[in-house]
């Protein structure tokens, strides 16, 4: 759904506006919020075992 500004997203996913731009720029959100948003752009989220070549989540976050 390229193109849907934040207010049209808070619509589908009963929303506010506020809590897409949180959830936007990073800063916090519930999985409740995450699904929701991830359900209104029509999105699936695979999860997959992570390589241990990778960085520790640690040094990402």
């Amino acid at each position: 759904m390229a193109g849907m500004t934040q207010a049209q997203l808070a619509t589908r996913t009963n929303l506010r506006q506020a809590t897409i731009s949180h959830l936007e720029n990073g800063e916090g959100g519930t999985l409740e919020t995450l699904f929701a948003v991830i359900t209104a752009l029509r999105l699936e989220l695979h999860l997959t075992e992570r390589s241990t070549s990778l960085p520790a989540l640690d040094d990402l976050f």
